[in-house]
């Protein structure tokens, strides 16, 4: 059985290449044809190319092939190369019926790539933290105003959430792509800080880490800090056990360190949670399910997928 992480690249470049290869030796027959092809081509390998989830895993240097073979092959296969005599439109049915079976997901992944180019436009409510982290080549792996790009945003109170990694010197999350051992991550053990100055509503700091790949419904933040500060509660989630250094009450101010990244409660591979919530909630269940999502932004920036920050 393939693991889901090589499924995941293997589709990644395995279609636009099967994409390509039609359009290079099945040469378009009219300018329609090219047009259509060429755009189903070029809208799926940039869609992949913003929103794909496996550049964080093998490295974001690889995307680019998928941009390169899609403009030589669109080049490749324009019909000025071909007869002069070349058709603007099909002049039979059939010619038809393969122009709407193209223009069709093409439209589809043109209203996605809308969906990703806007994900990151700033809500004018939002709230300014301190980046949580205070280690080097942080990455964005969920986040922004899309489902396309963040999965949690479907959810009201995490509508705004951000899981943040951090990348090796190569450019990959792990070692290996598909690594059980969480000392293979670079995020793993990194020191989590309060993004604001103010006070630990709740912690959480005795469930074990999730096995890779696993699942912790019962308990979904695992180990966590729930911080108040300028009239929001973020919550920071799925520490380490035994890592926390605040408990209920602590005063605490920008940079403080308050615990490490794990990968405890229901979190399948390491990683910090963050997502703020109206008001002042010291109750996990309802920040993470009831209550009122607030946007945040991180030293100014609003932060979605396959970011990577300093």
């Amino acid at each position: 059985m393939i693991d889901s992480q090589w499924l995941a690249v293997i589709l990644t470049f395995g279609l636009p290449l099967l994409f390509a290869i039609d359009l290079t030796l099945r040469r378009p027959r009219n300018w329609a044809d090219w047009l259509f092809r060429s755009a189903l081509l070029l809208s799926f390998s940039t869609f992949l190319f913003l929103g794909g989830v496996v550049w964080l895993a093998i490295g974001s240097q690889w995307r680019w092939v998928l941009i390169v073979l899609a403009i030589a092959s669109t080049i490749w296969s324009c019909p000025v190369r071909q007869s002069a005599e070349t058709q603007y439109v099909p002049s039979r049915w059939g010619g038809w019926v393969s122009l709407i079976a193209f223009a069709l997901p093409t439209a589809l992944f043109l209203s996605n790539l809308l969906q990703i180019l806007t994900a990151g436009n700033v809500p004018n409510d939002a709230v300014d933290l301190a980046l949580p982290l205070s280690g080097d080549r942080i990455a964005v792996m969920q986040g922004g105003q899309s489902i396309i790009v963040n999965h949690h945003f479907t959810t009201p109170s995490q509508k705004y959430a951000v899981d943040l990694i951090a990348l090796w010197p190569d450019g990959r999350r792990a070692k290996s792509l598909s690594s059980s051992d969480p000392e293979d991550y670079a995020i793993f053990g990194m020191p989590v800080i309060a993004p604001c100055e103010g006070d630990i509503l709740a912690t959480r700091d005795d469930q074990p880490e999730t096995p890779i790949g696993g699942a912790n419904p019962q308990a979904p933040a695992g180990n966590f800090a729930l911080l108040t500060c300028d009239g929001i509660t973020v919550l920071l989630a799925h520490l380490q056990p035994g890592s926390l250094t605040v408990d209920a009450g602590t005063r605490v101010g920008t940079g403080q360190e308050l615990g490490r990244v794990g990968n405890s409660g229901n979190s399948t591979e390491p990683h910090l949670h963050i997502h703020a919530v109206e008001g002042q909630v010291d109750d996990i269940t309802a920040a993470i399910s009831t209550a009122t999502a607030v946007p945040i932004t991180f030293d100014g920036l609003f932060l979605t997928r396959n970011m990577v920050l300093r």
